[in-house]
């Protein structure tokens, strides 16, 4: 199965990826990337924990 469909991105959204390391998974679908988090309909964030995760602005 599909990255993309695990994470119930369906075809025709937008998507953000957000801190993407170089060794991340492949996001590759039907769907368009989206330049602002904020108008995304789906918004994809990397992080190793809770305390980066709070850096970057997301909620623990």
């Amino acid at each position: 199965m599909d990255l993309w469909k695990k994470l119930q991105i369906r075809p025709g959204m937008t998507a953000a990826i957000l801190h993407a390391p170089v060794d991340a998974p492949t996001l590759d679908g039907p769907f368009e990337l989206a330049d602002d988090a904020a108008a995304a309909g789906a918004v994809v964030q990397f992080v190793l924990n809770r305390a980066e995760l709070a850096e970057k602005g997301g909620e623990p």
